[in-house]
């Protein structure tokens, strides 16, 4: 099968799969480091390109309020402009029992979409923007997210948990990314990003649905040693299920 052919069929028919795709934007400044590391550009070549795309889709089924305010489909209002600005916040404590998460399916124009990939030779992928964080700073408010991170941290962690998030969504939503920018990659050693990249593989991809890779690019603050622990856990999972 062709790397679209292993993401149409496999990765979106809910097949378990192995070696599990992936995806890695690198920054090109860690481009360079890896290419020093590994003696020059070669090593590119065993990448699979297995899809293409970017961040495109909005905030389908945000509803425009009275003086200027739009509320969002995950609860919070915010005021449009040069800089968004929330001004009702959509968990103004916690728990989250109870909370009205919006349906996955309504967050994208699937009409636009369609118009947009519909002649595309390679598979295409197109995110929400913002990603865990991001949106539930805008859901929770920065101070009370970062105050939550000391006093009510098992909050924290039932918001950004990917591993919960793939029991709650399998077989009906595909997933990407998952291996930590924040913490794990710049600040891991890289036995345990090694680690956390074989756990990513076994676990998400159990049940198929899932497409390996870093949270965001790995960054300039990614290590070279860390980066080459992720890149080759993440290439020796082919070479063992062969």
């Amino acid at each position: 099968m062709t790397p679209r052919e292993i993401i149409e069929k496999k990765v979106f028919g809910f097949e378990e799969i192995r070696p599990v795709p992936y995806h890695i934007e690198i920054d090109p400044e860690v481009r360079q480091r890896l290419d020093a590391h590994y003696g020059g550009p070669e090593w590119h070549d065993r990448l699979v390109s297995y899809l293409e795309g970017g961040h495109w889709v909005g905030e389908t089924g945000a509803r425009q309020l009275p003086n200027g305010l739009v509320r969002n489909p995950f609860g919070y209002d915010y005021r449009s402009g040069s800089i968004m600005h929330v001004e009702r916040l959509a968990l103004p404590e916690p728990p989250l029992d109870g909370f009205d998460w919006p349906e996955a399916e309504s967050l994208a124009d699937w009409d636009l979409l369609h118009r947009g990939f519909d002649a595309s030779p390679a598979f295409r992928h197109c995110g929400m923007i913002y990603g865990f964080f991001e949106r539930v700073s805008f859901m929770r408010g920065m101070e009370n997210l970062l105050m939550d991170m000391v006093e009510n941290p098992q909050f924290v962690h039932d918001l950004m948990d990917v591993y919960a998030v793939k029991a709650k969504v399998a077989g009906k939503m595909v997933l990407i990314g998952g291996l930590g920018t924040q913490q794990m990659l710049p600040r891991g050693t890289p036995d345990e990003v090694a680690a956390e990249t074989r756990r990513l593989c076994d676990k998400m991809g159990a049940g198929g649905g899932y497409i390996l890779g870093p949270a965001k690019p790995l960054m300039s603050d990614v290590p070279t040693e860390n980066a080459v622990a992720f890149i080759e856990a993440t290439l020796d999972q082919q070479i063992v299920s062969g």
